[in-house]
């Protein structure tokens, strides 16, 4: 991915590129399939969980073209993440509670190495605003149309 990054950078053209981060929403339920299915995490230490919510994350590409389309200096890279960066455990134990998932499969897993809080300032310093403001409001809103 960085050597893709890289070679839009490195052309003639200026380039922006924008990292989604854990894209969620219709269609796109791996993680409530998961916890549907006694998915655990680990607590300690903590895994930080950074999401989007499709509409978000088309709407921040959307954005930055209308951004860009204005003249508006735009930067080398933004990250597409919610406001809230949060431990893994905690959105599954919300998650759980909010499905009436009891059961665990007992193993505790971390599914990637590192652990970061990604920030979407920057998009925000632009006057971009997510719909969903973090996982809870997303979430909450697909567990409605179930």
């Amino acid at each position: 991915m960085l050597e893709a990054e890289a070679l839009a950078h490195a052309g003639t053209s200026p380039a922006t590129v924008v990292r989604l981060s854990g894209i969620y929403g219709p269609g796109r339920a791996r993680l409530l399939n998961q916890v549907r299915q006694g998915y655990a995490v680990s607590e300690n230490p903590p895994v930080y969980a950074n999401r989007i919510h499709a509409d978000d994350a088309a709407g921040l590409l959307a954005f930055l073209l209308r951004a860009d389309a204005e003249g508006k200096v735009l930067e080398a890279c933004y990250l597409g993440v919610d406001d809230a960066p949060e431990p893994l455990a905690e959105v599954v134990t919300w998650l759980r509670e909010r499905m009436g998932v009891t059961q665990s499969n007992g193993e505790q897993s971390i599914r990637r190495t590192g652990s970061k809080r990604c920030s979407n300032a920057r998009a925000r310093a632009l006057g971009w605003v997510p719909s969903y403001a973090s996982y809870r409001e997303g979430y909450a809103e697909l567990l409605a149309l179930e």
